[in-house]
Order: structure tokens, then sequence, then C-alpha cells
């Protein structure tokens, strides 16, 4: 499950993971505004989560 639960290969996701997962990365958004970061560095940010999530999507999927 990527960033609120939807699967990026096709399934199941929920309205609440997805919720979720919209909440996690608007904090993080806010969360380096209010600390000053840079514009490039949000999207730096923000890319490195989601390369995480789908990271460890792919890992789940292979020890099924």
């Amino acid at each position: 499950m990527a960033i609120g639960g939807a699967s990026m290969a096709g399934g199941r996701g929920t309205i609440l993971g997805a919720f979720l997962g919209t909440i996690l990365l608007n904090s993080l958004r806010n969360g380096l505004i209010v600390v000053g970061v840079g514009t490039y560095w949000q999207y730096v940010a923000t890319g490195l989560v989601m390369i995480i999530a789908v990271s460890v999507e792919l890992l789940q999927r292979k020890k099924k």
C-alpha cells in the first residue's frame, strides 16, 4: 500500500487511508514551509516520502 492505502498496482484502498495520506503529505509540506525550507527542497522531501512508500509496498508484495 502506497501513501493513503491505495495500491500503485491496483487493488483496494480506503477512504480513510486516502485521507490520512493526504494529511501526511500536506502536514509535511506545511511543516517545511513553517521552517522556511525552499520550494525545491519541499518537492525533494515529498518525492522521497513517495519513493519510500512505493519501496515499502514493493517489498511487502515481494514477501507474499
